[in-house]
């Protein structure tokens, strides 16, 4: 069963986890496995229900790195490997830089949280660590770290995620499929004729068109027989709004029952179906061009590059089908755009030569038209 074609915000829909507040990763760090386990006990009794721990600070940042927490409360004061040194690691990585570090001493010393501040501590609380407030100071920061996501992650118009959001998730699909020895796919969605729309109605006409055509995505994903999530899960399809009158689908793992192609049709069946609009009907088609990891594509620069070129093929062809990547039409296309070029640099060189070719009456024998010919020298 799919969702009414409706146009009401679905931030729920499209979010998991952190972003709707349903179920956030807290991790732990400190080398007293005691604190931790009365950590984790209150949290659990405040609701919370994924947690990743260590008492082993050498193992932390590779945690951080694979479990991508929500909020982390963090030691200082450890050895072998410091709070410090592990919150300096989280702030110079561009892939958790952005983390929300909660961090827990028993240290008065002015001068350790002046340093952790400066290091891009989010927050304090001291040991022993006080319940209540450790609920408020933790529910504070999911708070921001939500509105903060939404700001990075989303596209406001539509509420999908954006092309950022959608390129981490291709990373995290693209490794997990190489490990697993799966396959998966990614399609890139083109709406044809949408710029006419803008042109004659307004872009308050294209805006809604472009919120309905999200819905419509929501609602073919939400309709394969699998678990579907918008958000950052890299296991489960998603949708995304890549810019102007660009739509992504990510398919991380690929079976007979759910195949890209498969899916390309059923978006292009939806899409077609007419928008009312102000007593108008606003009626598009779609392009799509679909591209396969890690066999035919193995960095996500390529994969984005391939399913690019193979929905403008499809929309070469003329427009409202499905094309996926070939080495031979990216070699056709770079033919194309070389020609093109050269064509262009004809016309100041002035190698082209008009020429005619008459068309002659077999009755009469004479000459009753000319055919102009222009030839490329």
């Amino acid at each position: 069963m799919t969702r009414p074609d409706t146009d009401s915000n679905a931030s729920g829909v499209y979010a998991s986890g952190l972003v709707d507040g349903s179920d956030p990763k807290i991790m732990i760090v400190d080398d007293a496995s005691m604190t931790i386990r009365i950590l984790q006990t209150f949290l659990e009794d405040a609701g919370y229900q994924r947690f990743v721990t260590t008492s082993d600070s050498t193992q932390a940042i590779e945690l951080v790195e694979s479990e991508r927490p929500d909020a982390l409360l963090l030691d200082l004061h450890m050895p072998k490997v410091s709070g410090f040194d592990i919150l300096r690691q989280i702030r110079n990585s561009y892939e958790i830089r952005h983390t929300p570090v909660i961090i827990l001493t028993a240290s008065e010393d002015s001068n350790s949280k002046l340093k952790a501040l400066e290091l891009g501590a989010t927050d304090f609380l001291a040991k022993p660590v006080d319940t209540s407030e450790l609920a408020l100071r933790l529910r504070n920061t999911l708070a921001t770290k939500t509105h903060q996501d939404r700001l990075t992650y989303y596209d406001p118009l539509t509420d999908l995620p954006n092309r950022k959001l959608l390129s981490e998730r291709l990373t995290r699909s693209l490794s997990r499929a190489r490990r697993a020895g799966q396959r998966g796919a990614m399609l890139h969605i083109n709406l044809d004729r949408f710029r006419r729309v803008n042109a004659s109605l307004g872009h308050a006409a294209g805006d809604y068109l472009l919120r309905r055509t999200a819905r419509r995505l929501d609602n073919v994903l939400r309709g394969l027989d699998r678990p579907v999530s918008l958000s950052m899960d890299p296991g489960t399809p998603s949708a995304a709004r890549l810019g102007g009158d660009e739509f992504g689908v990510l398919l991380p793992t690929i079976d007979e029952e759910h195949r890209p192609e498969a899916l390309a049709r059923l978006i292009l069946e939806a899409v077609t179906e007419p928008v009312a609009w102000k007593g108008n009907e606003l009626v598009v088609t779609a392009s799509i061009g679909v591209e396969t990891f890690p066999d035919s594509a193995t960095t996500v620069p390529e994969i984005v590059r391939n399913v690019t070129l193979a929905s403008a093929r499809a929309r070469t062809l003329g427009r409202n089908r499905c094309e996926t990547y070939s080495a031979d039409a990216e070699v056709n296309a770079a033919t194309e755009v070389q020609l093109e070029s050269e064509l262009h640099r004809a016309l100041s060189r002035d190698e082209l030569r008009l020429h005619y070719q008459p068309k002659v009456d077999l009755a009469s024998g004479k000459i009753s038209s000319a055919e102009a010919l222009l030839r490329w020298e």
